[in-house]
């Protein structure tokens, strides 16, 4: 939302003739305290039934609430993009792409298959009330409800070879490390993101790579002045006391033993069991064993040796 505020001019200047609001939705459960950070972004924090409590044992339950992008009918037209994007130059003429009705979706892909990661959609209650019906008929004969059910695989099956590819400039799904010159949005790849502590990972990602590279500073730089311009003024006009959901009583809890104020830290993945505090700025990078880093400004190496062998 952040990076989206920084290059749309549709965003920014909104107007009679042309004006794009930026809507995250919500489980209704979600913490009041993370609803308040979220609407210091979105223009509109959108509290909805959680559709993924339907698939308990799904490690991406959390996707399927993306169901709810087809009821927005308030809106014209949707362009959608997965959380883990950040949005490097202007998207705005993504809106012009032409759709035939709205059981179509535009989206990247090809020979029969596409992303949900990035999406343009035309609202239709009817299209989504059809789509709910479908996901939960889905539960009933078991096709859904397993630990890999998500929002891709039930939209493809919905939607099947109803959409239009979208031109790849616009985004990529794409490694850390790629520089991503002319990407338009940036769409983080795999399992580990940039949001993750590298020194302790969820444990269900612990089989990804974790990719430090360009694309993962940035990431970090922008995060880093989005807290700087809004939340420590914020953090700053409040009274010591109530200065918990910024973060300043957090360290006493678990971590430092002293107060964590938002002028010198980051409280990640708050609310979670994966929950961690940054210090701002340049930060130590984890090494595994056998893998040396080298960072010089404009070069960054990583040279990985294979320890178990006799011969690189």
């Amino acid at each position: 939302a952040y990076s989206l505020r920084r290059v749309s001019a549709c965003v920014a200047n909104c107007s009679a003739e042309a004006c794009c609001e930026l809507v995250v939705v919500v489980p209704r459960e979600l913490p009041p305290s993370l609803r308040a950070l979220l609407a210091l972004l979105f223009d509109v924090v959108l509290p909805v039934e959680d559709l993924g409590a339907s698939t308990p044992g799904s490690i991406w339950r959390a996707t399927i609430n993306k169901l709810y992008l087809f009821n927005l009918t308030h809106y014209h037209r949707i362009a959608y993009f997965d959380a883990d994007c950040i949005a490097l130059r202007n998207p705005d003429r993504i809106f012009a792409v032409m759709l035939p009705n709205s059981s179509w979706v535009g989206a990247f892909g090809g020979s029969g298959y596409f992303s949900t990661g990035f999406l343009v959609v035309i609202p239709d209650w009817k299209v989504f009330e059809r789509l709910v019906a479908h996901f939960r008929a889905g539960l009933q004969s078991r096709l859904y409800g397993g630990v890999s059910t998500r929002d891709g695989k039930i939209i493809r099956d919905f939607f099947g070879g109803r959409y239009k590819p979208l031109p790849k400039t616009y985004s990529d799904y794409r490694p850390a490390t790629d520089p991503a010159a002319q990407v338009v949005v940036y769409h983080f790849r795999g399992g580990f993101k940039p949001w993750f502590n590298p020194f302790d990972p969820p444990e269900y990602f612990d089989g990804f790579y974790l990719e430090f590279g360009r694309a993962y500073h940035t990431w970090w730089l922008m995060y880093e002045k989005l807290h700087k311009e809004l939340v420590v003024p914020l953090f700053r006009r409040e009274s010591v006391g109530a200065s918990t959901l910024w973060g300043g009583e957090l360290g006493r809890r678990r971590w430092t033993g002293s107060t964590i104020s938002p002028e010198s830290h980051l409280w990640m993945m708050r609310e979670t069991p994966h929950e961690y505090v940054r210090a701002l700025g340049p930060q130590p990078r984890p090494a595994a064993p056998g893998v040396v880093h080298l960072e010089m400004p404009g070069l960054e190496v990583s040279l990985s040796v294979n320890l178990s062998s006799s011969s690189c």
